[in-house]
């Protein structure tokens, strides 16, 4: 039996950005005991990272703006996949949590006395809250604060291995503390995950190493549905100079501003995918047209394509961007003179687990808040949503996990499944001979951007399934987490689980983009190249039973 910390909690919180923060706020708000648990340090996940804004009608801008406005556009631009009831919930409460914001002093731009707000393709009126192009630091550091001052414990550098539940309720998780070989049991009345993404399935990703899909496999384990999966955001990301590579130039500020795109032979390519609406088209639209661009070799020598500002007033680039633009210029860059080249990489997924209104599961006292859980974006992200999601879901999450901790009695801890998952622990690190985990890693990756990207055919994801069932055979066994010093096997081993959540998740995308026989939205089929009309209305969803991958489909 291995040595291991029992603590316990009413409400347990996974994660370390908007949506753990706010959900540990509000359950504290509601009298609940709260940890805050997060794989990287705190403030971390995708949040921080946010650049342009986030969607609020709070109408400073123009009074004519609502949330019933905010709802219409975010349905429109969801391909007809959104959740309209959580649409409805997104853009109703983010109005309360600006207004929380603002009494926490958060410090957004403002013209007098009111928000500054910032149009966005897709937007009926000017609704981005924003910090210039820093926003997420500005969000971040504002919930830290609070999170801080309510004496909320932060357990960081500690990966949630699995989740723990009795008779269908969850009653905590297993949790290593990679920095220093600890293991943790957390006893739990509820369980909040909101571990963001799996961006760094990919080769070529804005995320960080962190975002390994964590928490779409852990759910997965559970017997929990993900839907919506084939529907991931690519944005554009820098291809050249090679000092800037995988730097987000936050493409969507540029374009809204009136920034143009060219392939390598000189074409504003918009003109032929999206003839009406040009670069004033959809991120998905913008995503697509660039991935076929590239397929069908267009793009330029360095695999992108060009981003033009020279239609911007020089004096407006420093304003719009002001680190964005210091960036390019300390690499030699003059966008007054010079365009961007930009290729795309995965940035945030729109599916993730199946929830309810409150962020609640089919597991009983587990919740799902922002980039992990599904049903809010549909098939194509509204800029700015991405941000508003996790505060408001967070919020929600976070005030019904600590009713219900409260409300219910904790369920005994499955001892035995303790047992069995801390001996496959000791497997990955009493192995002396086999693969390491990065090696394995850097293979998912370039089997997901070879084969799942934005141009995707039955051809390359039968192959993709077919490479990530081999490295779950043959490789995840002989995984070796080992290393000279305790922290370093440590981190082995943190990679080693890592590996295997990111297979599972890998097979989870593949198997839904090859079942959605259809375009729409950020999904793509080279083979099915059109809208499959409304028999394609509907979630597909995928879950684990007894071993096997298998999709289903929900309705909207």
């Amino acid at each position: 039996m291995r040595n291991y910390h029992r603590i316990s909690t009413d409400v347990l919180v996974i994660g370390g950005g908007a949506a753990a923060a706010m959900a540990a706020i509000r359950a504290n708000e509601k009298g609940a005991g709260v940890i805050m648990m997060t794989k990287s340090g705190f403030p971390g996940g995708a949040s921080v990272m946010a650049r342009s804004g986030f969607q609020a009608a709070v109408g400073h801008s123009d009074p004519a703006d609502s949330p019933e406005i905010h709802y219409k556009d975010t349905m429109k631009a969801g391909g007809g996949l959104n959740n309209p009831e959580l649409v409805r919930r997104l853009t109703e409460e983010i109005i309360r949590t600006v207004r929380d914001l603002d009494l926490w002093g958060v410090n957004l731009v403002r013209e007098g006395d009111k928000f500054s707000q910032r149009l966005r393709v897709g937007c009926t009126y000017p609704r981005h809250l924003h910090h210039y192009d820093t926003t997420g630091k500005v969000l971040m550091q504002t919930l830290k604060e609070q999170v801080i001052k309510r004496n909320i414990p932060v357990m960081s550098h500690t990966m949630t291995v699995d989740l723990l539940s009795n008779g269908g309720s969850v009653c905590g998780a297993l949790a290593l503390d990679y920095n220093n070989l600890k293991w943790f049991v957390v006893e739990a009345g509820a369980v909040v995950i909101a571990t963001g993404g799996a961006g760094w399935l990919y080769a070529v990703t804005d995320n960080s190493p962190m975002m390994t899909g964590d928490g779409y496999a852990i759910a997965l384990r559970q017997g929990l549905p993900l839907i919506d999966m084939e529907m991931i955001d690519f944005q554009l990301q820098v291809c050249y100079p090679d000092a800037m590579k995988r730097y987000p130039p936050n493409s969507s500020a540029w374009i809204a501003a009136g920034a143009h795109f060219y392939n390598g032979l000189g074409e504003r390519f918009m003109k032929r995918h999206q003839p009406e609406t040009l670069e004033k088209s959809s991120r998905a639209m913008i995503n697509r047209a660039v991935g076929i661009e590239l397929h069908e070799g267009r793009g330029t020598r360095n695999g992108g394509v060009y981003l033009d500002l020279s239609t911007i007033p020089a004096e407006d680039l420093s304003k719009i961007g002001p680190s964005i633009y210091n960036m390019f210029s300390k690499n030699g860059i003059d966008l007054t003179c010079q365009p961007m080249e930009l290729a795309p990489g995965s940035h945030t997924f729109l599916g993730g687990i199946l929830i309810r209104e409150d962020g609640s599961t089919e597991l009983k006292g587990l919740y799902a808040a922002g980039e992990v859980a599904g049903g809010v974006h549909g098939a194509n992200r509204l800029g700015g949503n991405a941000v508003t999601d996790p505060l408001v879901f967070g919020d929600l999450a976070g005030s019904a996990a600590a009713v219900y901790a409260k409300g219910y009695k904790k369920p005994s801890l499955p001892d035995k499944e303790i047992e069995k998952l801390l001996s496959l622990a000791q497997g990955f690190t009493e192995r002396t001979e086999g693969i390491a985990p990065k090696e394995v890693i850097k293979r998912v990756q370039n089997i997901m951007h070879e084969n799942v990207g934005i141009v995707r055919s039955a051809a390359k994801l039968q192959k993709a399934m077919a490479a990530l069932e081999e490295i779950e055979a043959e490789d995840i066994p002989r995984l070796v987490a080992r290393g000279r010093t305790a922290r370093e096997t440590a981190a082995e081993l943190k990679r080693s689980y890592e590996v295997a959540n990111m297979v599972s998740v890998g097979k989870v995308i593949a198997l839904a983009a090859l079942e959605r026989r259809e375009s729409r939205g950020a999904h793509y089929r080279y083979d099915f190249q059109q809208p499959g009309g409304d028999k394609w209305v509907k979630h597909i969803g995928v879950r684990l039973e007894d071993g096997v991958f298998k999709t289903q489909c929900f309705d909207v």
